[in-house]
């Protein structure tokens, strides 16, 4: 919003995929099991490991579900439909360009998926606000988020979150939209890393984010789109002056960047 996209080069709801993983988990334990001639039981959070002796069973802890999941569409357009494993023939509401009408590889978001693993609810960086469908988990690869980032903006505070948790891993206080241009309240998620350097004015860089302005569908050459962004008069932090984006100080924003990488779920406060 407040840097042209020209100039880019390069918690609860949000927990997904836990399903498919913990049946991977479980069909990887039965296969030792097989292969060892162990009786394996999943139990909570450990795997119990033992040759018939049940007091020979010691747990083992399974390795961490991710917190969040995002991904990388790896076809030229991927198909949304209005609930998972469609009927043959069915149209999609929509198709989703890749890359972008900017030229960046389409990122979304992973908000469940279905039992078989085969279809994924996802966030679309795309206006409305909002935008999602199911599709087909083939057509994006995907990887795991640990941390979730959280802009308050009647404090004007942006925090970063450990997983779904309450644990604040860092915190800065921000400037927001002005009255007139507000920062948009909803869900939303980091599509682009731009990192430009020790520019003069947006400094490490900027994380655009998936949410689009209310008020203004263009803004210096761009589509309106917000973003998380670097910024060089201290004086405004703290204070409703942007045209929607999220101002930092130039000294916060690379440590952002760091504990927020690509995909991770952005929520918005009112």
């Amino acid at each position: 919003m407040n840097v042209p996209r020209r100039q880019r080069r390069g918690w609860r709801g949000w927990r997904s995929g836990t399903a498919v993983l913990v049946a991977l988990v479980v069909g990887a334990t039965a296969c030792s099991a097989s292969s060892a001639s162990t009786v394996d039981v999943v139990a909570g959070d450990f795997a119990l490991h033992g040759k018939g002796d049940a007091a020979a069973i010691a747990p083992v802890p399974l390795p961490p579900l991710p917190s969040f999941q995002a991904g990388q569409a790896v076809a030229a357009g991927i198909e949304a439909f209005a609930a998972a494993d469609p009927a043959p023939g069915t149209v999609p509401t929509f198709v989703a360009a890749n890359p972008t009408h900017e030229g960046f590889p389409l990122i979304v978001s992973v908000i469940e998926a279905s039992a078989d693993g085969q279809w994924l609810n996802v966030r679309f960086p795309q206006r409305p606000n909002g935008t999602t469908g199911w599709i087909r988990a083939g057509d994006v690869q995907l990887w795991p988020l640990e941390n979730r980032v959280e802009v308050s903006l009647p404090e004007r505070m942006l925090r970063i979150y450990a997983g779904t948790t309450d644990e604040v891993l860092f915190e800065a206080l921000v400037s927001v939209g002005a009255d007139a241009t507000p920062t948009p309240v909803g869900s939303f998620f980091i599509d682009i890393v731009n990192p430009l350097g020790a520019h003069p004015i947006y400094g490490w860089g900027q994380l655009s984010v998936s949410g689009f302005s209310d008020v203004l569908e263009t803004f210096a050459g761009g589509i309106g789109q917000i973003a998380i962004h670097g910024w060089n008069r201290p004086a405004d932090i703290g204070r409703n002056v942007s045209n929607g984006c999220v101002r930092m100080n130039n000294d916060e924003i690379a440590r952002v960047a760091e504990l927020a990488p690509l995909g991770t779920p952005v929520e918005v406060l009112g």
